[in-house]
């Protein structure tokens, strides 16, 4: 039994790469969404964050191949290990004060059983997975999603708008480098927020979770460049969307966010930090 990527889009955003990747190995499938640097990039890559998404996918995948039926912590940690590693080989320099990471969503058929497929998720940040139950219910499920830290960051965003009506976003954004760097001090410490990066601790707190699936109903990754969908498309309810995806596919889906991103140009009818986030889904089917 094995997960097949039946459709995927993945479109750059306003930095210098795309750092989101769809990937997948041995029952298993994942999206990946490289953090925007806080600092300058250290390695001879189009960034450090795309440099690390390619890493982890490629360790993750060895990880799988070796032990197929080990844990999705136990993956992880070897591929977290494996990517420190290759990190420092790479470095040209001492490690800079904010090394690289990423969010994180895996989906992974374990089996059937007597109640349906069982089908496992395991997450990290603010990507997501959008699945439809047994039961016929469209479930979402996230690394625990947006925390206290993005909603101070946001706020922050929203009153700066406020205090300067005529500001560019690339000027807010300078402004807001500051708040983000504090944000980036908290990356897997007690009390701020776990996300993939070269610690491997982090693959003890992956959120996870088992869910019943029928065969053919479609699995939906995605990162949160490619959810802005919920917002600015109007596809609120987990149901509404999923079916927006699975009936018109990503590709279209993601095309229609960029839309309603240029139609909000300074960010202002949907704060956010970037005009255009990279915006990638993957539709998964169980073989």
């Amino acid at each position: 039994m094995g997960l097949k990527i039946v459709a995927a889009a993945s479109l750059q955003g306003d930095g210098p790469a795309n750092e989101d990747l769809v990937g997948g190995a041995h029952a298993a499938a994942w999206v990946l969404d490289g953090a925007t640097g806080v600092g300058a990039d250290a390695l001879n890559a189009p960034s450090d964050a795309h440099w690390f998404v390619h890493a982890f996918d490629r360790r993750l995948t060895e990880a799988l191949t070796a032990a197929p039926g080990a844990p999705a912590s136990h993956a992880v940690r070897e591929a977290t290990r494996a990517v420190a590693d290759d990190y420092a080989a790479a470095l040209p320099r001492p490690s800079p004060d904010y090394p690289p990471s990423a969010a994180f969503v895996m989906a992974r058929a374990l089996g059937e059983t007597a109640d349906g497929i069982a089908l496992e998720l395991v997450a990290l940040g603010d990507c997501s997975a959008y699945v439809k139950t047994v039961e016929g219910l469209v479930e979402v499920f996230d690394g625990a999603g947006p925390t206290p830290i993005d909603a101070r960051s946001l706020d922050a965003l929203k009153r700066m708008q406020d205090a300067s009506p005529d500001a560019t976003p690339n000027e807010i954004s300078a402004r807001l480098r500051p708040v983000l760097r504090s944000n980036r001090d908290r990356m897997n410490v007690v009390g701020g927020y776990w996300i993939l990066s070269l610690d491997a601790v982090a693959a003890d707190h992956l959120v996870r979770r088992i869910v019943r699936v029928d065969r053919g109903a479609p699995i939906v990754l995605a990162s949160d460049g490619f959810t802005r969908a919920v917002d600015m498309l109007a596809l609120d309810p987990p149901d509404v969307f999923y079916a927006h995806v699975v009936r018109e596919g990503p590709e279209a889906v993601a095309h229609a966010v960029r839309a309603a991103e240029a139609a909000d140009a300074d960010c202002r009818r949907f704060p956010r930090f970037k005009r255009s986030d990279d915006a990638t889904c993957a539709v998964l089917l169980i073989e």
